[in-house]
């Protein structure tokens, strides 16, 4: 799929700155492999906040534990390690539910001294529990990452942390060492297992701690979304599509956990599927620059701008690990960016929604314009796809590349077309054009299916906003 090319300007780049017990279950401090320093950066089994966030810590001082034996829930009596039983008892918060952070206080003490039988079994229990008829309630997304790291997921079969080659990592047992558990702990909780950013191009690049808002003041919107030197216009396209037609979806499926890391939710197969991701992103080594001003490999933004999109791309990376997820041109199941590279926007749209979509060839693109439009104007996500060849069909629409569609005059069938290179090009983004001329280009339209909800009955109303204010100045320009 089409790319732009970053600057080759070494202009500045961002300004970024970069407890004992007698347990027999618990192996003394002093026996743990020094080996967990290949999987993870902690020694003291207690995993903290973001990296370069000292003053942050997940670690709160335990709450005296009451003896509550009378009202105390009674699937604690199903957790046989009492270590374990006194953590799960004393992360619970409202309604006996157990967060993120109770969770994560929970896998860091049974990380101490490595994996037993007893304590792998009653991690077993303990998620057995989760969302259970009289069991612990939970968040979808802690259940799923629980249920990876203790019962097992395709994904753990590597950890790449970044790099090009990854090693075995492998899915949690009762032997388990602590480095492995550490690793597994990163891998789903901490967000620290990163894709790895070679094969994607002659960029030099490293990983680095971005300061950026999650989302800002407005709704997250299509002009967020910036495509950097990855062929993922097919995914980029599709979450500018969403933004623009329902923000609340991508709010939805971002749970910030306040420590600098965030669970991000796709649906594989119609199942709800999350990965967690922290907030260091690939940047260029040089510092060259975008038109923006970022230096940002893939998703960019300028400086202060949320880093939603940036976020979701490297969930969709780290997704990609996954057997059964839609992968990119090459096919494969890694965890890495070249693995979303290629793709059609109906598969991204699936995987960021749950919607099915419904194409609309070059030869259908005349007769259905006034449906499809009719389709954008309910609500309905719309991208275009144009043909493969390498040349650009004119000034503005380049070929093997997805766009946005943004708005739709039904007195001439002319389509609103946003390409997600977006900021980063200097070049003009927004143009027109007619459905006879996109289907000459042999260009291709996905239109999602809606759900049947009040909230996609129709565009929203700061979106229609927004459109009629580019549509004036889109107008005043040369049609295609």
């Amino acid at each position: 799929m089409s790319f732009p090319k970053i600057a080759t300007s070494q202009a500045g780049g961002l300004a970024l700155n970069s407890a004992a017990n007698n347990n027999d279950d618990f192996e003394s401090a002093a026996n743990v492999s020094l080996a967990a320093a290949c999987l993870s950066p902690h020694s003291d089994g207690a995993h903290g906040l973001a990296a370069g966030n000292a003053t942050e810590a997940l670690s709160a001082p335990h709450q005296a534990v009451a003896d509550t034996a009378t009202t105390e829930p009674s699937f604690l009596g199903e957790l046989h390690n009492a270590r374990i039983r006194m953590e799960v008892a004393d992360g619970l918060g409202a309604n006996d539910a157990l967060g993120y952070r109770g969770m994560l206080h929970v896998l860091d003490a049974a990380a101490v001294g490595g994996m037993t039988a007893s304590k792998f079994g009653t991690l077993e229990t303990l998620v057995s529990l989760m969302n259970a008829p009289d069991g612990i309630s939970t968040s979808a997304y802690v259940a799923h990452i629980s249920h990876s790291l203790i019962d097992g997921d395709p994904a753990n079969a590597d950890w790449t942390g970044g790099e090009a080659t990854p090693v075995a990592l492998g899915n949690l047992s009762a032997t388990s060492t602590r480095a492995h558990v550490d690793g597994l702990i990163d891998k789903w909780f901490l967000g620290t297992d990163q894709p790895s950013i070679d094969s994607t191009g002659k960029i030099e690049a490293t990983y680095e701690l971005q300061k950026g808002p999650l989302f800002s003041a407005h709704e997250p919107s299509y002009h967020d979304v910036n495509q950097g030197a990855l062929g993922d216009c097919w995914f980029l396209a599709s979450i500018g599509e969403v933004a623009l037609q329902d923000p609340s979806a991508i709010r939805s499926m971002i749970t910030n956990n306040h420590n600098g890391t965030f669970g991000v939710r796709f649906f594989v197969d119609g199942a709800a599927n999350y990965v967690t991701v922290n907030k260091e992103l690939p940047i260029v080594d040089d510092r060259s620059e975008w038109s923006n001003g970022s230096s940002l490999v893939f998703a960019n933004g300028a400086k202060g701008q949320p880093l939603w999109a940036e976020l979701v791309e490297k969930a969709f990376a780290q997704l990609n690990a996954e057997p059964d997820a839609v992968h990119g041109g090459n096919g494969g199941a890694l965890n890495a960016y070249e693995g979303i590279s290629g793709g059609e926007p109906d598969v991204a749209v699936a995987e960021i929604t749950d919607k099915d979509s419904i194409e609309y060839t070059a030869d259908r693109l005349v007769s259905d314009a006034a449906r499809i439009g009719a389709a954008f104007d309910s609500g309905d996500e719309v991208e275009l796809t144009t043909g493969n060849s390498s040349r650009a069909y004119n000034k503005h629409l380049w070929g093997d590349h997805a766009y946005e569609i943004i708005g739709y005059d039904a007195s001439d069938d002319e389509f609103t077309i946003h390409n997600p290179w977006g900021s980063a090009q200097s070049k003009q983004m927004t143009f027109i054009v007619s459905a006879e001329k996109l289907a000459d280009a042999g260009c291709s339209m996905y239109v999602s299916q809606s759900f049947a909800s009040a909230e996609h009955a129709a565009p929203h109303a700061e979106v229609e906003a927004s459109i009629a204010s580019h549509l004036a100045a889109i107008h005043a320009a040369a049609h295609l």
